[in-house]
């Protein structure tokens, strides 16, 4: 049901508002300001006068994220599974034959993000990861979706990722408290397919 306080919207270039200062701000850019610190944190303050500080995690250039992707085998297989999946990757799905924006995916060396809408849901997570030959490990701070839950302190995200190769199973997926384990299932050059859980798979494809 809409909300019938406000109601905002993109129609291609035209804004269209109804009752709603904040969402005019917002797309205005006026939602926030913040400004970089010496000591490399972000102070970001918000229009309702809330003050947030941030720390800079990972810092990394553009052709970091966009590397020479090997071809996959039984010795590269965690380093393929972290370099195909680096950068920013738009998310298209065909609505009416026609392909439509729907979101995104930013992954780095540490983190996976991903923001989409579709015609089902609407979901967002980010995770750190870790990758070796046997496969995939998500540790996720905050997921919104069909169940959703945040970390109480975002920081602990910096934390190196503890990992226990053992778990990791050749039939199916495996947790860890909040950790989750995709072992490898098959390898081809260009395809690593992984065990999802509930039976599912997942091709990992590299970049041409």
């Amino acid at each position: 049901m809409k909300s019938v306080n406000w109601l905002y919207s993109l129609n291609s270039d035209e804004r269209v508002f109804q009752n709603s200062e904040w969402a005019v701000s917002l797309l205005n850019n006026e939602i926030f300001s913040y400004e970089t610190n010496d000591n490399g944190t972000l102070t970001f303050k918000f229009y309702d006068g809330q003050v947030y500080n941030s720390i800079r995690h990972e810092v990394f250039t553009e052709n970091e994220l966009y590397p020479k992707c090997v071809p996959a085998s039984e010795s590269s297989i965690g380093n393929c599974l972290q370099q195909w999946n680096l950068g920013c990757k738009r998310l298209l799905y065909k609505i009416d034959d026609k392909e439509t924006f729907i979101g995104v995916t930013i992954n780095t060396r540490k983190h996976m993000y991903i923001f989409e809408i579709t015609p089902w849901s609407i979901y967002c997570r980010s995770a750190r990861y870790f990758t070796c030959d046997k496969g995939v490990v998500f540790n996720q701070n905050f997921r919104q979706g069909v169940e959703a839950y945040m970390l109480e302190n975002n920081s602990k995200a910096m934390e190196e990722l503890i990992i226990d190769e053992s778990l990791f199973s050749d039939k199916a997926c495996s947790w860890d408290n909040m950790s989750v384990y995709w072992s490898v299932f098959s390898i081809e050059d260009n395809v690593i397919t992984l065990h999802g859980c509930q039976g599912d798979t997942y091709k990992w494809e590299r970049p041409i």
